[in-house]
């Protein structure tokens, strides 16, 4: 009786599944499914995260020790879930991690297109096979700067009302029919930590804004006006203010205000510095104040205006924005 006890619990214990040596937990299945697998390649970089290169380098773990001769990535479109592009090579390899930069360049994401967000997967070849299980991870990329000059087009920006055009001196002009809201919008997806600036000037209209948007999104609009995000404005009455827009309905953050910086019906330069969770506001280089918003941390930058005559228009000199984590002028 003694024995068969013995013998039952040498099988209890057999029948206990023994991860491998250096099993890990991470690696995932297209649907995003955790296994347990032994040690093989993991995803180090870009892994959940904004870049700002077209044609990165990936980093991922070595797996050389284990007998790997070859990896390999696949790329996909994280929003079709289509293949996209798959490089093999040998890797550039230290014995703990390997890099291999891709060889053709990605696309940002942009406005109204299924591009720019990505998941790769990256798999080794070991004995002559590739495992049918492999790590993986998603990511975006970001343009990194801009610099409009509107002295030919408006390349890059999409009007969504009015009417917009180039004009003979090499300006954005933006005009309508009167009482009504018209804006354009740049092209591309802007996530915090940023500083956008634009010159312009308004002709004639004195006392409706002029608008600087910005980690602004417009679907839907309603009556000509973005759906989300927010707005810095600035009259030719010499006042200035700051609103926020969520689900088509508008909040005043910042009262109209007097700013003596403001040149009626000439040029002036608006600046905005993104330094999460604060947003810093300049006109003509002459500092406004900060204020706290955590609402919208990415969206789109634009320009917009109201109009209550028929003839308006709006001028752009230039727009520009870069990321960065100093502010552009003194905060006193």
């Amino acid at each position: 009786m003694k024995n068969w006890f013995l013998l039952l619990v040498v099988v209890l214990i057999l029948s206990v599944p023994i991860s491998p040596v250096g099993a890990q937990n991470g690696p995932t299945e297209p649907g995003g499914i955790s296994v347990d697998l032994p040690s093989s390649p993991y995803v180090i970089y870009p892994k959940y995260e904004d870049i700002t290169t077209k044609t990165p380098t990936f980093r991922f773990t070595d797996y050389s020790e284990y007998g790997a001769t070859k990896y390999r990535i696949e790329l996909y479109n994280d929003e079709t879930e289509a293949l996209i592009y798959q490089q093999t090579g040998t890797g550039n390899c230290d014995g703990t991690e390997c890099t291999m930069q891709l060889l053709i360049p990605l696309k940002f994401v942009t406005l109204d297109s299924d591009e720019g967000e990505y998941r790769w997967r990256i798999r080794a070849k070991v004995g002559g096979e590739w495992p049918p299980l492999w790590d993986q991870a998603t990511f975006r990329v970001l343009k990194p700067k801009f610099t409009s000059l509107f002295d030919v087009d408006y390349k890059k920006w999409t009007p969504l009302f009015g009417d917009w055009g180039i004009t003979s001196a090499g300006y954005l002009k933006g005009n309508g029919v009167g009482d009504n809201q018209y804006s354009i919008i740049q092209n591309h997806l802007v996530v915090n930590g940023y500083v956008y600036e634009v010159r312009m000037k308004r002709k004639l209209n004195t006392n409706t804004e002029n608008r600087l948007y910005f980690n602004a999104y417009p679907y839907p609009t309603s009556w000509n006006r973005w759906d989300s995000g927010y707005g810095f404005d600035y009259y030719n009455n010499g006042r200035w203010r700051l609103v926020q827009r969520e689900a088509g309905v508008q909040t005043i953050l910042i009262p109209e205000a007097d700013s003596s910086a403001i040149v009626p019906y000439g040029w002036n330069k608006l600046t905005i510095w993104s330094n999460p969770p604060n947003f810093h506001f300049w006109i003509n280089e002459v500092y406004l104040g900060s204020y706290s918003l955590t609402t919208f941390d990415e969206g789109y930058v634009g320009i917009g205006m109201l109009m209550h005559a028929s003839y308006e228009p709006l001028l752009v000199d230039w727009a520009t924005l870069k990321y960065s984590d100093t502010a552009p002028y003194p905060i006193p």
